[in-house]
């Protein structure tokens, strides 16, 4: 697209010298560029939208055109974000050189420059992402199968690597063939409730769905959505009336904030902080009822669940009195560290006693992508056992980070 305009802008600038004329040209030609990415790429083809870089691009442009007009710069920007139905079934069409993600996180060397190193990145692989925090820097990077050990080789040139992740996309999409199944949310029709929620995983999102969300929001731990998608997520429903489910504490702010920012709709955030209380809330919803009446049925059954977790920890710490190291397997009980255990079965059984789960009757598991079926099946035929009267539930979950999310109720 820069080129386009780069093009356009020199055949302008040999037939004009009116700025205000040159301008318009350019806004032009970067919308007209930006219309034909999906021919380019075929990944935006597939998921019918354009470039996001490249629209940024065409804006920036036209607010430089609309000041020189004397324009005012407040009109709404329509931006449609992909959903996370279009994005499992853009991943379908994997470009050709993106066969591997590597992700490496590093200690930068005292000399490190940012943009050398980003431009160095850029003659190894696409889809290009570096972040920094706490002097630690985090690398993504898609590559050919003949290049994916390059970024190791080159990030090792600009510090010290503590920790490397690859994964083979093109076999990640061989493996699972139902990852492009719908999600059909359920349609809502004017004066009825519509619920929205956030979702760490197609499997989860799929379990919103059959309990009758309208609209579903890809996000959850290290990967919250903007204020601006939660927006996007229900401007366009056909009816005034919108709960928000964030299902997660770092969510709710951006969710009450984007129900403040919304003045043509009733908006209430139901301070949901896991994908559990979500469910639960979930099971409250009358689409036809009153909607602050079903709003506080809502948030009082965000206390009827208890939220068991089970991740990986990514660095030693002590914390709650418990002593953590890392790599081991940790369990959370609503939010809070209670144990670090040496294996996921461990950790599972021990959540459970810390909960009291003997003096409830039903425990749902819902597993990760990072884990094996195998597993799973095992895991479950344990706590079957050591929880004989109780309903057992397996769901496939597919959010990242965490082997289980557990429902306790």
């Amino acid at each position: 697209m820069i080129k386009d305009i780069a093009i356009e802008a020199e055949s302008i600038q040999a037939d004009t010298t009116d700025l205000l004329l040159f301008f318009e040209k350019i806004v032009k030609s970067a919308d007209e560029s930006v219309k034909r990415t999906p021919d380019l790429l075929p990944i935006l083809k597939s998921a019918n939208v354009v470039d996001s870089g490249g629209k940024g691009l065409f804006y920036i442009l036209e607010g430089i055109y609309r000041s020189m007009k004397g324009e005012s710069l407040d009109s709404t920007i329509e931006i449609q974000p992909l959903s996370a139905v279009q994005k499992g079934e853009a991943m379908d069409a994997i470009e050709p050189g993106q066969d591997f993600e590597v992700v490496i996180d590093f200690i930068p060397e005292k000399n490190f420059n940012l943009q050398e190193f980003y431009s160095g990145l850029e003659k190894i692989g696409t889809s290009i992402q570096v972040g920094e925090g706490d002097g630690m820097y985090r690398m993504h990077i898609h590559v050919p199968t003949d290049k994916r050990y390059e970024p190791i080789d080159f990030t090792m040139t600009q510090g010290k690597i503590t920790k490397v992740f690859i994964e083979n996309l093109l076999a990640q999409m061989e493996s699972n063939p139902k990852a492009q199944e719908e999600i059909i949310t359920t349609h809502i029709e004017p004066g009825q409730i519509a619920v929205v929620t956030v979702s760490p995983g197609r499997g989860i999102s799929q379990i919103f769905a059959s309990l009758g969300v309208a609209a579903i929001v890809e996000g959850g731990q290290t990967m919250n959505p903007s204020t601006e998608e939660i927006i996007s997520s229900f401007k366009n429903l056909q009816t005034d009336k919108i709960i928000i489910l964030p299902n997660n504490k770092n969510i709710i702010m951006a969710a009450q904030t984007a129900a403040a920012a919304v003045t043509d709709k009733n908006v209430v955030v139901v301070p949901s902080r896991s994908v559990p209380q979500g469910l639960s809330a979930m099971l409250q919803l009358l689409p036809d009822g009153d909607l602050d009446r079903v709003a506080i049925a809502m948030k009082h059954a965000l206390d009827d669940v208890i939220t068991g977790e089970i991740t990986v920890a990514t660095r030693s710490v002590v914390l709650n009195g418990v002593d953590v190291q890392e790599g081991s397997t940790i369990a959370l009980i609503d939010g809070n560290l209670i144990q670090s255990a040496n294996s996921l079965d461990e950790a599972c059984l021990g959540l459970l006693e810390k909960a009291n789960a003997v003096n409830y009757e039903r425990i749902t598991l819902f597993y990760g992508n990072n884990i094996s079926i195998e597993d799973v099946n095992r895991i479950s035929e344990k706590i079957q056992t050591a929880y004989p009267d109780h309903e057992i539930e397996i769901h496939k979950g597919d959010q990242p980070h965490y082997q289980f999310i557990i429902a306790i109720e």
